[in-house]
């Protein structure tokens, strides 16, 4: 049997996502491929509209999810998964994810502290 370079990209499926993180998984390449030291997945994520790479990783064809941790909030972000062989490599699989702003809980307490030194500065002055 010979080995080929994989045709098909992982399906990306987006699992979770807020303000600051995202987590992502994909479908498991054929069992013919797992487990071997010379397959691989490799991941890699960066802010969309940009060429700079903020991460890149490769994982053992037994991971099939991944979390990105430490995202600034309202940001769209692009992951790329593809399949690693050792005759080459499948197509990427491209999701672009918008993270969240940050709760309102924040911008009210910002919001307060503000407002407490115009006061103090009306008050005062």
């Amino acid at each position: 049997m010979y080995l080929l370079a994989p045709r098909e990209a992982p399906q990306l499926m987006l699992d979770s996502f807020n303000a600051t993180s995202f987590t992502v998984s994909w479908n498991r390449e054929s069992c013919l491929s797992r487990n071997r030291p010379d397959r691989y997945y490799t991941v890699r994520y960066y802010e969309t509209g940009t060429a700079q790479i903020l991460q890149l990783a490769d994982l053992d064809v037994s991971n099939t999810i991944y979390t990105i941790n430490t995202l600034n909030p309202v940001t769209s972000y692009t992951i790329d998964v593809a399949y690693i062989n050792t005759i080459g490599s499948s197509p990427n699989s491209t999701l672009t994810v918008t993270t969240l702003g940050l709760p309102c809980k924040y911008i009210f307490n910002v919001s307060i502290y503000y407002l407490s030194l115009l006061l103090f500065f009306l008050i005062n002055y």
